[in-house]
């Protein structure tokens, strides 16, 4: 992958995954076999998709990206903030998963977040093939989206909910 991300485990990737997508709004953003590391700190976003992709994220088989923060402190894991995309393959972790799930009235933060701040805002989007290994908080959450559809999608060890459709119109999960 271009923009300096390695897929290796320990270097962590999401400023560099950031940047790919960010400069190609519109592209198939492809990811190699590998763990992509993401920084998922206090009040940090592991990696952040905003609205102004409309593309692909196309995961090879064996692709995970792994959150570094797998307690009370951490912040979300990846927020989508996009319409008109499609993420195919997509599987999301946490390094020291094997703590997880938390108690739940520890829960703090998402795994996948999708959504935006106004119902309908985020519209038209497509999960295949998504899976949650480990969440602090909810699994998947998905708020004020419209047309949204998740096939084949699996979650484990979610401190919280394990998919959370919330003022969501039509969600298609299948």
């Amino acid at each position: 992958m271009a923009y300096g991300a390695t897929g290796n485990g320990s270097t962590v990737d999401g400023t560099a995954i950031t940047a790919a997508i960010t400069a190609n709004p519109s592209a198939t953003i492809y990811f190699p076999t590998g763990t992509y590391l993401l920084s998922n700190a206090a009040g940090a976003t592991g990696l952040n998709i905003s609205s102004s992709f409309s593309g692909r994220l196309q995961f090879a088989p064996g692709v995970i990206l792994s959150c570094n923060t797998a307690t009370t402190s951490a912040g979300s894991g990846v927020p989508i903030e996009a319409s008109s995309f499609v993420s195919d393959g997509m599987t999301i972790t946490y390094t020291g998963a094997s703590g997880l799930p938390l108690a739940r009235a520890s829960s703090t933060a998402y795994a996948l977040q999708t959504g935006g701040a106004t119902a309908g805002s985020v519209t038209n989007e497509t999960f295949l093939n998504t899976t949650v290994l480990a969440s602090t908080g909810p699994c998947i959450w998905a708020s004020n989206t419209s047309n949204v559809t998740w096939i084949n999608t699996h979650v484990y060890k979610c401190t919280a909910d394990g998919l959370d459709l919330t003022n969501d119109a039509p969600a298609t999960v299948s």
